[in-house]
């Protein structure tokens, strides 16, 4: 309730996440990430951090971390840990925090929460290929660098997008956020009025694979793909720069 009041204050916010220890944690954890906060001082209080974000983006911060709890992470069959996985995610995010920053702020709003959520069927596809007793197998395959989607689909039939669609859905998530993470694996199928923002989505995985983000190659293929969706590629380019900043000045 508080969430979709306008007129909500840093106060209210602060009090309800602080009937939730883990919510207060992750909170905390994320605001004093370099990729969020640049203080000489750790962030400390709930009421600092929603301060720092901002009520809605305090939510969807929030609701990523308590969705993601839900499910136990193993993401071993792509060859990365837990940690690794959300550090990811928040890549994608600040990536398209950043650049719409710049480009169009009302944006950020319909985007970091997609972008926060999008990769989450990989822990499913994950538990499944563990179960299956392939995890090694799996890990190879992704390691000699075939496109993971058809990796996904070789032993699970369904693809990461197609699998966090599906459990969005099944917990009553908005549905243009479906639709947003869905349609971004193949743009072209995407209804018009959300094309772009796929394409965003996309842009933001091909820059920040879940292993090795913001590589050299990765770089590339995200700059070449902005340029073909006529993304602003020197608004990329300047976000993905401050990114690596943050985290080698860590």
């Amino acid at each position: 309730r508080v969430a979709s009041d306008k007129e909500a204050s840093v106060m209210d916010m602060s009090n309800v996440i602080k009937n939730d220890p883990m919510s207060i944690a992750n909170l905390l954890k994320t605001a004093n990430s370099p990729l969020y906060s640049r203080r000489a001082k750790d962030i400390e209080m709930v009421e600092q951090a929603v301060s720092l974000f901002g009520i809605s983006m305090t939510k969807y911060i929030v609701v990523n971390s308590t969705v993601k709890r839900l499910i136990p992470t193993d993401t071993e069959p792509y060859g990365v840990s837990p940690d690794e996985f959300n550090q990811a995610s928040q890549i994608q995010a600040t990536i398209l925090r950043l650049y719409y920053s710049i480009i169009d702020k009302s944006i950020i709003e319909k985007l970091f929460l997609p972008a926060l959520l999008q990769e989450i069927g990989k822990i499913i596809i994950s538990k499944e290929v563990i179960k299956m007793g392939k995890a090694d197998e799996f890990k190879e395959r992704v390691d000699k660098k075939e496109s993971v989607t058809a990796v996904e689909r070789a032993y699970f039939d369904a693809s990461t997008g197609e699998v966090t669609a599906q459990m969005l859905s099944y917990w009553n998530f908005n549905q243009e956020l479906v639709d947003l993470i869905l349609h971004s694996e193949n743009i072209e199928d995407a209804p018009d009025e959300i094309k772009p923002l796929c394409a965003s989505l996309a842009l933001s995985r091909i820059l920040a694979p879940i292993k090795e983000p913001l590589n050299s190659s990765s770089i590339k293929d995200g700059i070449r793909f902005a340029k073909n969706h006529s993304l602003d590629t020197s608004v990329v380019t300047s976000a993905v720069e401050k990114i690596k900043s943050f985290l080698e000045n860590d």
